[in-house]
């Protein structure tokens, strides 16, 4: 038996013999599968030149992806390491598995209450609901690992607001009425109802826009890390050739382990395409970068990614943080502005980074450290690192509207494009930025969306490959 093979085996035998609660043991074509009524657990095989495992958890309730990897199996203790990680997150779903309400009034005293009735309401009546309740000021730092939103009736009156900034949530106001008498019954066939009708039709189809661009027939393999949320983080790895995208894969994980997840999709790519050569590897992430290593991110040090990296391909490596790399790639799409700004933040954290073009060059610094808005924020307003998320949206107004003061005061934009899913409303944002800059100064602001960024941060790290390897042949 093959080497290969071996491994095989004996990661699937130890597998079989792993019981997970509830959950249905089913052998595949390609792996095994564990079905529960809330979740599917995929363990599949691809052969390639190597043996490359996929491990992949798929919500039940909304078809999304919790947890995604590729990686190559040849170390049978590392397989057993991943497949806990990933078994976490299965458990962790199946403790969320019901939907999850959350309820929020002024205090969160009168809705702990009506929390308390309904949980015992939906218990009795075998219902898939459970339900919590925080005080307003506590909506958006606990909204994200929740599906519907409940609002007491003296708060509906930021329903609209509540509603633009949690897009992705059912939101739903209570009654009045319902909310006076207790009247739990009525609440559930309300918010029964309203899951039902925003839950009912077509699974989401990916807004992945895939632009190609014009290229030489060099081939490249361009990664982005973003950070989706406090507990996220979102690897993609698509590769070009002649100006046409030919593969995409992805990794979705909650742990700290960036470099070895960055070498498992790598290494998935390139065997997949083993017999093309690969000229150059480009990884952009958030952090900062300097002589190729990546500093503070994640709660990691130091990531030596290009000295690693190219030693293990033995290719150019070029890394870039991530945002810088964004709007590298904006303008390659808008050309005609020559100074423009992209400002990048997860949701719901206080400051991200600042990319910059001037006078059509990427502002860099010395350190390759500018845009690093935190070390400007966080001193500001006094944080600890631990403080980065929990903001609600009149703060992150308020944040937003100092960092865009503070860009236009340094550098004066054309433009600034802000990916924040905190500022639904850009005019607001314009508007409070206009009470401390004169309209003649004012640059035009634009909103994005993750899947926007991450295709300008693609096309930004395929450029510097591409004029990185230029460089290297006129040398």
């Amino acid at each position: 038996m093959s080497e290969k093979k071996t491994i095989r085996s004996n990661f699937e035998e130890w597998i079989n013999n792993q019981t997970i609660e509830g959950a249905k043991l089913i052998h595949t074509d390609d792996g095994i599968r564990f079905d529960a009524d809330f979740a599917v657990a995929e363990i599949n095989f691809y052969e390639f030149e190597i043996l490359v495992t996929e491990l992949r958890i798929t919500n039940k309730k909304n078809d999304e992806t919790e947890f995604f990897l590729h990686f190559e199996l040849r170390d049978l203790d590392y397989a057993k390491e991943l497949f806990g990680e990933m078994l976490e997150t299965f458990e962790e779903l199946r403790s969320r598995h019901k939907v999850q309400v959350l309820l929020s009034c002024t205090s969160a005293f009168t809705t702990s209450l009506v929390a308390q009735k309904l949980n015992e309401a939906a218990d009795l009546l075998g219902l898939d609901f459970t339900f919590t309740a925080v005080p307003f000021m506590e909506l958006y730092q606990n909204a994200q690992d929740y599906d519907m939103i409940l609002l007491a009736p003296q708060i509906s009156y930021e329903g609209a607001r509540i509603r633009k900034v949690l897009r992705d949530k059912i939101v739903v106001d209570i009654p009045p009425r319902l909310f006076a008498t207790y009247d739990t019954s009525g609440i559930l066939e309300a918010i029964r109802s309203e899951y039902d009708n925003r839950t009912r039709g077509e699974k989401k189809l990916s807004g992945r826009k895939l632009v190609s661009i014009e290229t030489s027939e060099l081939k490249i393999a361009a990664i982005v890390v973003l950070i989706r949320s406090r507990n996220q983080f979102h690897v993609i790895c698509r590769t070009y050739c002649g100006g046409k995208i030919l593969d995409e894969t992805e990794a979705i994980r909650r742990k700290e382990r960036l470099d070895i997840t960055i070498r498992d999709v790598l290494d998935t790519v390139i065997y997949k395409n083993k017999n093309d050569h690969f000229d150059a590897i480009g990884v952009t992430v958030p952090g900062e970068i300097y002589e190729g290593k990546v500093y503070n991110l994640l709660a990691v040090s130091e990531m030596d990614i290009k000295g690693v990296f190219e030693k293990r391909y033995g290719i150019p490596v070029i890394v870039q943080n991530n945002t810088k790399s964004g709007i590298l790639g904006f303008r390659s799409r808008h050309s005609h502005y020559k100074n423009c700004v992209l400002l990048s933040q997860s949701f719901g954290a206080r400051f991200g980074g600042c990319g910059a073009i001037v006078n059509g060059r990427l502002v860099e610094g010395a350190h390759n450290s500018a845009g690093e808005i935190k070390y400007v924020t966080r001193q500001f307003y006094g944080l600890s690192i631990k403080e980065t998320y929990g903001v609600n949206p009149e703060e992150m107004l308020l944040n937003m509207d100092f960092i865009v003061r503070m860009v236009i005061g340094l550098m004066d934009p054309e433009i600034i494009v802000i990916r924040n899913g905190m500022i639904p409303d850009i005019d607001a944002l314009r508007s409070t930025v206009l009470k401390s800059i004169p309209e003649r100064n004012m640059p035009k602001l634009r909103k994005i969306e993750d899947e926007d960024v991450l295709e300008y941060m693609l096309l930004g790290i395929m450029d510097l490959c591409l004029k990185s390897l230029e460089d290297l042949n006129a040398k």
